[in-house]
């Protein structure tokens, strides 16, 4: 007599987006590698980057603090209330070590870690810009709505539960001001501002 075995899936991990699909096949292949302790970091925004824009959607999120703060006006694709879950480059740099230095069995069979991050709206980053780094440089952004990126935003978290990470240790970001205010007091942000001067003079 032949039997068949039914398997019905009650819950299955949608995603939408290249990211998200990136994500869900990196999480499926660190999962069964215990043995060799690895392990799987997702970050999240990563703001203030250094450099200049570029293509990516998330762009926005380094550029309106970064090219305020260096003289330069930059476009905000997106509301004021969009809300976003970021963390600074100090912060991202000590994840990875964290996670590279962590004991294996810590981490136990779920290998993957979120990292801490800031649920902030990206009017609170325009207001942290402005207390820092005074009116001028936050009247810089340009508030001009694309509706191709801000459907894209609209997709990603906001906020996530990091708890498990905070309790392995991994390093946080106390608030956005202090992200912005590191920024301006980084090596990045002298060049740029040497690179100024040269240039005017």
């Amino acid at each position: 007599m032949e039997r068949w075995l039914i398997v019905v899936a009650t819950e299955v991990r949608v995603v939408s987006t290249t990211a998200g699909s990136l994500v869900t096949v990196t999480d499926s292949l660190v999962a069964p590698t215990e043995r060799l302790k690895s392990s799987g970091v997702r970050l999240p925004t990563v703001t203030v980057r250094p450099g200049k824009p570029n293509a990516a959607a998330s762009s926005f999120a380094s550029g309106i603090i970064r090219e305020p703060v260096n003289g330069q006006e930059s476009i905000c694709p997106v509301d004021r209330a969009t809300r976003m879950w970021v963390i600074s480059p100090a912060s991202a740099v000590g994840g990875f070590v964290h996670a590279h230095d962590l004991p294996s069995e810590r981490l136990g069979a779920n290998r993957s870690i979120s990292l801490p991050g800031l649920s902030v709206t990206v009017g609170e980053m325009a207001a942290a810009l402005e207390r820092v780094a005074g009116p001028a440089a936050a009247a810089r952004i340009r508030w001009e709505r694309d509706p191709r990126i801000t459907k894209l935003v609209d997709t990603w978290p906001g906020t996530l539960d990091a708890s498990r990470a905070r309790e392995l240790g991994f390093p946080h970001d106390q608030d956005f001001d202090a992200i912005v205010r590191a920024y301006i007091e980084s090596p990045a942000f002298a060049l740029r501002a040497s690179a100024r001067q040269a240039d005017v003079g």
